[in-house]
């Protein structure tokens, strides 16, 4: 019996849960249907009022590039291109850590993104109507000039550019968000033009660094392969036949080792030294530029579809929670009445 009960109490219970649903929908119904013309006309009014403030709201315009670094900067350690792109890294306060691995593009963000780097930029004048350099359109001035520049690199960090890479291609996304679309995309192609021209400085620097360090190394290996010719040929000189002593045949394999030891690092030395002179030389770009920022068409934000759409949903919930607290009135004040009029009766 008590297995019967039990599920009968729970589907009472569900009914009495659908009954309330169901009336709570018929009311909110029956709300919307009584004041549905002060409803529509609160969400229109909201939606032109969110509409206006859009369009008298200051534009915002985005531009875009993509770059990669080439070849001999993400994978050839034995160049001066990664050498080239950490002393770029330490030079600008970024952390390279202890990685092993020989793919460092993934500094060129952080690179983008130092404090020097952005600071070298705010001096730049764009070719705008004005002559106002990047630091003045960015309107961050104050009393000290220290302080406007800290100002405007807070500002670039924060507001008006956005990096994103992707760890698998090695490529690197720049957005740059400005209230002029030229200049939005002035300034993102001049930070990949002026990242390209920091590694071509420093690689060249780097090569230069190495083809003195080299070069010095070929000189005393040099010296020390002509030594250990020498000796190698007084010993022959001297001793004729060392087949039958083993003691000049061992002095003598130590001799020829001499000499073959210095050749091989003198061939390597030399090689190295080829490289650096060619890689002092090289005019090939360091960062290849993908996809180069163009001045946008449209405007980025405020976006008036997101604005509409956003003072249709805020109007219609006031509109909607209005009509609920004057219904509520409405039923709490003809309830006061009615009871009003019940106890005149009963006096009567």
């Amino acid at each position: 019996m008590c297995a019967q009960k039990q599920p009968d109490m729970r589907s009472r219970a569900d009914l009495h849960l659908d009954d309330v649903a169901d009336a709570g929908f018929m009311a909110l119904v029956a709300v919307l249907m009584r004041y549905r013309n002060t409803i529509a006309l609160i969400t229109i009014s909201s939606v032109v009022i969110f509409t206006i403030v859009c369009l008298v709201l200051p534009s915002s315009y985005r531009a875009q590039s993509v770059f990669l670094p080439s070849a001999h900067i993400a994978q050839e350690s034995m160049s001066g291109g990664i050498g080239a792109l950490q002393q770029a890294a330490r030079q600008f306060g970024v952390d390279i850590g202890g990685e092993a691995s020989t793919d460092r593009s993934y500094l060129f963000p952080l690179i983008i993104e130092s404090r020097p780097f952005l600071t070298n930029l705010l001096s730049s004048t764009p070719p705008l109507d004005g002559g106002h350099t990047l630091l003045e359109h960015l309107d961050v001035s104050t009393d000290e000039s220290r302080k406007t520049v800290a100002k405007g690199v807070d500002k670039l960090r924060d507001d008006v550019i956005k990096l994103v890479f992707d760890a698998r291609s090695g490529a690197s996304t720049l957005h740059v968000t400005t209230h002029d679309p030229e200049l939005s995309a002035w300034l993102a192609n001049l930070m990949t033009s002026k990242l390209d021209s920091l590694l071509v400085t420093m690689r060249t620097e780097f090569a230069g660094e190495k083809a003195a360090f080299v070069s010095t190394r070929v000189m005393e290996v040099g010296e020390n392969l002509e030594a250990a010719e020498r000796d190698l040929k007084s010993f022959r000189e001297h001793n004729r036949h060392t087949a039958g002593s083993p003691d000049l045949m061992l002095q003598e394999g130590r001799l020829i080792r001499d000499v073959e030891l210095n050749q091989t690092l003198f061939i390597e030395l030399m090689a190295q030294h080829e490289l650096a002179k060619i890689d002092k030389v090289r005019t090939l770009p360091d960062v290849i530029l993908i996809e180069t920022a163009i001045p946008p068409v449209k405007r980025f934000s405020p976006r008036l579809s997101r604005w509409i759409l956003m003072g249709a949903l805020i109007g219609f919930g006031l509109a909607l929670g209005w009509a609920f607290l004057r219904d509520l009135r409405t039923i709490q004040s003809s309830g006061t009445t009615r009871g009003e009029a019940a106890s005149h009766a009963r006096q009567a």
